[in-house]
């Protein structure tokens, strides 16, 4: 009954908050898919390893098991992704499935993404080797998953996504035969590189923490299968997984930004070369008149001039009572260093001095 009170409690929260972007089965170090896709030429790959304990010869005490992963996953089009798993028991033996995931309806206001996949696609029988109790049922494995992001608590942001598959998303334990392969699970962000996460995956109950470092590196800590129950595949045996890994869509981001930075200082310098101010540079404040005192010997060579609203260095040394040629300009600003900070800041009122040579 408690087992039983404490399942319905974790499928109310998920329906309840009903929107997602969890993490992915092939991509996060967790077990389920989620909707979410990687972004075209987007990678991620990763190491985990599950500790758990095993019952000993002639059921004499515990000794600690180990189950290694690697895998990987890379984006295509940001409409499919394609990723492979290494599964390694103790060192005894090494599986390999790969994952194909297509998306079909990314999250748009009030809908929520959608997609469809398949895991493990280099089909295997349902390994059972020397009784470990995370044997896996290797035949491919079909699901289909709905995601969508909320908020829901004071604007933190919470992803939640519902799924059915058949196979590795389905128990024989008495209290998950009853989902048919339903998966589910929420992911709460109190912090931006900090989450918390909560999933039942058709099988049993996870929950755990990801920290995402800089440069896309990704530490995760999970507990699995919380409860514990007669899986044939997994027998109920609770485990820790541990795990790292790296993403290179941080580093694109960062490569995109700063390669914009540069287009728009090039802008900048081409407008300055031809005389004009560039708009984003050009900043007029209105001020009090700010007197600059000239020397008496040079005020037959030097003119002032007060500054206009909207005016700038080139336009001023474009007036006909000026030089008639912006790209004079320099002569203003030098003229007038001990009152400007730099060329494009100009304040409505400012006497210009002007030289006349």
């Amino acid at each position: 009954m408690k087992k039983s009170l404490i399942i319905i409690l974790f499928e109310l929260l998920v329906v309840s908050a009903a929107n997602a972007v969890v993490f992915d089965h092939a991509t996060s170090l967790i077990d389920i898919p989620t909707a979410s896709l990687m972004e075209h030429g987007d990678f991620e790959a990763g190491l985990s390893v599950d500790y758990y304990r095993e019952l000993g010869p002639d059921n004499q005490g515990f000794y600690w098991e180990a189950e290694e992963d690697a895998w990987g996953a890379i984006g295509f089009f940001n409409l499919l992704q394609v990723g492979g798993t290494l599964y390694s028991f103790g060192g005894g033996y090494i599986i390999f499935g790969a994952n194909l995931k297509l998306g079909l309806v990314r999250e748009q206001g009030f809908w929520p993404s959608i997609a469809v996949g398949i895991d493990d696609i280099i089909s295997h029988e349902k390994t059972a080797v020397m009784g470990y109790p995370y044997e896996k049922d290797m035949t491919d494995s079909v699901y289909a998953v709905f995601s969508k992001q909320l908020h829901i608590f004071s604007g933190m942001p919470v992803w939640v996504n519902i799924g059915i598959g058949n196979r590795v998303f389905r128990s024989e334990a008495e209290f998950f035969r009853g989902l048919y392969g339903i998966f589910a699970g929420i992911e709460a962000r109190p912090f931006d590189d900090w989450s918390l996460i909560a999933e039942e995956d058709g099988r049993n109950i996870n929950v755990g923490v990801k920290y995402r470092g800089p440069l896309g590196l990704s530490l995760v800590a999970f507990g699995r299968h919380l409860l514990e129950g007669g899986d044939v595949l997994n027998e109920g045996r609770r485990a820790v997984r541990v795990g790292v890994s790296f993403s290179n869509a941080l580093i694109k981001k960062r490569v995109g930004e700063l390669a914009e930075e540069l287009e728009t200082v090039k802008a900048q310098l081409a407008a300055l070369n031809r005389g004009e101010t560039p708009p984003e540079l050009r900043t007029v404040f209105h001020a009090p008149e700010v007197k600059v005192e000239i020397p008496a010997e040079k005020q037959e060579k030097l003119t002032r001039y007060t500054v206009q609203k909207g005016d700038t260095l080139p336009k001023i040394a474009a007036k006909s009572e000026i030089y008639s040629d912006p790209k004079m300009w320099r002569r203003i600003y030098d003229a007038n260093k001990d009152t400007l900070n730099d060329p494009y800041t100009l304040f409505v009122g400012q006497t210009l001095v002007v030289p006349r040579d």
